[in-house]
C-alpha cells in the first residue's frame, strides 16, 4: 500500500513540474527530457512514457422545454498511453499512442478494438523540415489537430466531429520557413483514404495540404496549437490557415472515419481557420467546406459545411471563461440523413496544473435542424463535467 501511494505522489508531482513546459503535439515527437518517465543511453536511444485520462459526468435533456434527462450518467471519455523517442540518432524519432478506453477504441460502430491511434516513424533533415511514416493525423481543421488534452471543453465541436479528416495511414511532411519575425508552415500527406486501423481496399489514395501563416511571429510554447491562453501573450499573435484535402474511392461516410456505405466515393474538402491570443483573450475559428460523389442507394456521405467561433478569457491564472457557437449546414442532397444541427455553449475551466490536471464545465444548447424552438424535435440541452489528469 506505501508504495501505490508513493507512485501515485510520484505521478503528482511530474505532472506538477512539466505541466506547462511543453505543448503536446500528434504532429511529432515530444524529445523533452522534462516530459513524463524518461529512460535514456547516451544518443543510443530515448523513451519518454506518459499517460492521461478523461472522466467525464454527462447530461442530455428530454428536449428543449423538458430537462428531464433522456441521458444521463459516468464515462471514462479517454485514457491514453504515450511513447516517444529516439533509436541510434535523435533524427530517427518515434512516436506511439494507444487508447483503451470504450469511446477511444472506435468501439461505437464497430465491432473490432481500434487501440492503436498513432504509430509514427520520423525523420529531421533540419529543425525546420522533418517528414514522418506511419499513422497520424492528418494536416486537416485545428481543432481537430489540437491534442484533445489540450482543449478548452470536453469535447470537441459537432463541425469537427461531422466534418472533420481524422487520422490516416501515409507519408507526412513537416516544413517550417521564418522570414524575420514572421512563421510560414506547409505539412502536407499522401496517405490510403481509408482511415485509421483500415485494411486496404482499392487504389485511391487521399491529398491533404496545409499551409500557415504567423504574421506576428510564433506563440508563446506553442500556443497556436493548444486552446485557451495559459501562456499570456504580451503582444497580439494570430496564425492564419488554409488548406484542401481529396480523397479518392472513399467506403467511409466521412472519408476516413465513420460507418462504412455500400459503394465508394470521392471527397473534397477545404478548410480556413484562425487562431488568435493576446493577454488573456483568445480566440479559435474554422470553416471548412466537403463534397463528394452521391452513391445510387445505400447510406449517404456526410457532405456539407460547418462554422466553429470559439472564444476565451482567463479570468485569474488558472480559471478560464469559454464561450462557442457551432453550426453545420448540410448538402440538400444528404439533409435527411444529416440534418442541420448548431450547438451553443458556456464554459468554465480550473487549470489546477495547465492542461494537464485540470477540470472543465460545459454547459449548452444543441439545435436539429432550423428551428430553436425549445419544443422542437431534436433540440435538447446538455452538460458535461470533466476531469484530466495525466503527466
Amino acid at each position: 500500500m506505501k508504495r501505490v501511494l508513493l507512485c501515485l505522489v510520484c505521478l503528482f508531482h511530474l505532472a506538477s513540474v512539466q505541466a506547462q513546459r511543453e505543448t503536446e503535439s500528434d504532429e511529432a515527437p515530444l524529445l523533452n527530457a522534462t516530459q513524463g518517465v524518461r529512460f535514456q543511453k547516451d544518443s543510443l536511444y530515448a523513451i519518454n512514457m506518459r499517460f492521461r485520462m478523461q472522466n467525464r459526468f454527462f447530461y442530455e435533456s428530454e428536449d428543449g422545454a423538458n430537462l428531464s434527462p433522456s441521458t444521463l450518467g459516468f464515462l471514462v471519455r479517454r485514457l491514453r498511453f504515450r511513447l516517444d523517442g529516439f533509436l541510434f540518432d535523435p533524427r530517427l524519432a518515434y512516436y506511439i499512442q494507444l487508447s483503451f478506453s470504450r469511446n477511444d477504441l472506435g468501439l461505437t460502430n464497430s465491432d473490432v478494438a481500434e487501440p492503436i491511434r498513432d504509430a509514427m516513424i520520423y525523420y529531421h533533415f533540419s529543425p525546420k523540415f522533418y517528414i514522418g511514416f506511419g499513422q497520424s493525423k492528418l494536416p486537416g481543421n485545428r481543432q481537430r489537430v489540437v491534442s484533445s488534452g489540450n482543449l478548452q471543453l470536453p469535447e470537441r465541436s459537432p463541425v469537427n466531429n461531422l466534418l472533420t479528416l481524422d487520422r490516416d495511414v501515409g507519408v507526412f511532411f513537416y516544413a517550417t520557413l521564418p522570414l524575420g519575425q514572421q512563421v510560414v508552415r506547409f505539412k502536407g500527406a499522401i496517405s490510403s483514404g481509408e482511415g485509421r486501423n483500415a485494411l486496404p481496399r482499392d487504389a485511391g489514395l487521399a491529398y491533404t495540404l496545409r499551409a500557415e501563416w504567423l504574421p506576428l511571429g510564433k506563440f508563446k510554447n506553442s500556443g497556436d496549437y493548444s486552446e485557451g491562453a495559459l501562456e499570456e501573450e504580451d503582444k497580439p499573435k494570430v496564425s492564419i490557415a488554409l488548406g484542401g484535402h481529396f480523397n479518392q474511392w472513399a467506403i467511409r461516410q466521412a472519408g476516413t472515419h465513420g460507418i462504412e456505405m455500400q459503394s465508394a466515393t470521392d471527397f473534397q474538402s477545404l478548410f480556413a481557420d484562425i487562431a488568435f491570443k493576446y493577454k488573456g483573450w483568445s480566440l479559435m475559428s474554422e470553416a471548412i467546406y466537403k463534397t463528394g460523389n452521391l452513391p445510387a442507394t445505400g447510406i449517404l456521405p456526410i457532405l456539407g459545411h460547418g462554422i466553429l467561433v470559439q472564444a476565451g478569457k482567463m479570468l485569474g491564472k488558472k480559471t478560464e471563461l469559454v464561450l462557442r457557437w457551432a453550426q453545420f449546414v448540410p448538402n440538400p442532397a444528404v439533409e435527411l440523413s444529416y440534418p442541420q444541427r448548431s450547438q451553443s455553449g458556456l464554459g468554465f475551466n480550473w487549470y489546477i496544473k495547465g492542461h494537464r490536471i485540470k477540470s472543465q464545465l460545459f454547459f449548452g444548447y444543441e439545435q436539429l435542424g432550423t428551428r430553436w424552438d425549445l419544443n422542437h424535435t431534436g433540440n435538447q440541452w446538455l452538460g458535461q463535467f470533466q476531469v484530466e489528469f495525466g503527466i
